[in-house]
């Protein structure tokens, strides 16, 4: 995450130019899936921290809690954490871009279930051991 800043000029009521320094933040997401090691996809938003802004409601989705109105973020607090981004394409003039829309919070893990007994298997030892060891690398 970065805070960033910039000058817009706006008018007043009274038609005079008037040049507000606004600051907002970008969000930086790597991507944790297989062939897209090495991408990392960006979102911005204000900095406001409110009831209902963006960053209130991605900070509380990466925490997986609905956050109260008192509480004090920080940008270590959500580092690392896992989320699920929304993403849809954007066609622009240079070309079509993934663009985040949202994020999802990533659901948390439920207990195992009681093993079901064990089934005949027709695969040799050596082939059920190396596919249990491909699974497990999965679900981690």
């Amino acid at each position: 995450m970065e805070k960033r800043f910039k000058k817009f000029t706006n008018k007043d009521e009274n038609g005079k130019e008037v040049v507000e320094d606004r600051s907002f933040l970008i969000w930086h997401f790597a991507i944790d899936e297989e062939g897209y090691e090495d991408v990392t996809l960006t979102a911005i938003s204000s900095v406001s921290f409110g009831p209902k802004s963006k960053a209130r409601r991605w900070a509380g989705n990466i925490l997986r809690k609905k956050l109260p109105d008192n509480v004090k973020v920080r940008e270590d607090d959500l580092k690392g954490r896992p989320v699920v981004l929304n993403v849809d394409s954007e066609e622009t003039e240079r070309g079509t871009f993934a663009k985040v829309v949202d994020l999802s919070p990533v659901r948390s893990k439920r207990p195992a279930k009681q093993a079901a007994p064990k089934e005949e298997s027709e695969l040799s030892a050596e082939d059920e051991e190396a596919m249990n060891n491909a699974f497990a690398a999965e679900s981690s």
